[in-house]
């Protein structure tokens, strides 16, 4: 038999300013990010925080959508950011390089760590294609 690692939905909604979006469990209406410009990620570290197993699968739903928009297991979520390239286009890339005092999450075990470096690359390149779509 094997062991499949829980998925979390949540939710986003415009929040108080610009650009800016608010998260919530899908399931359980609970908010988890207040406001933020990348509220899949940052949910993702919230969620770690507060003892989620990292390897659970986190999907990002528009409110009152089916259509989920973006997945990723939670521990490579929260170790990425996003930054606009110099065509304004957003590019995630690894918290290790983000700017100074923007924290990381907990390490990924060693083991593990080759194949969420692939798990990365893949979840860039499905990011660049969907960019490209519409919402």
């Amino acid at each position: 038999m094997q062991f499949y690692p829980a998925t979390i939905v949540i939710e986003i909604e415009p929040a108080d300013r610009r650009d800016r979006f608010r998260a919530r469990r899908a399931d359980e209406g609970r908010l988890i990010v207040e406001s933020s410009r990348q509220p899949f990620l940052d949910a993702a570290r919230v969620l770690i925080q507060q003892g989620y197993d990292p390897n659970a699968r986190l999907v990002m739903r528009r409110t009152g959508s089916s259509r989920d928009d973006l997945f990723a297991p939670l521990d490579v979520a929260a170790n990425l950011t996003v930054h606009h390239s110099r065509h304004g286009t957003p590019v995630f890339r690894s918290l290790a390089s983000a700017a100074p005092g923007v924290q990381p999450a907990p390490p990924i075990a060693p083991i593990e760590s080759a194949a969420r470096a692939a798990n990365l690359s893949a979840l860039t390149s499905t990011a660049r294609i969907k960019a490209g779509s519409s919402a």
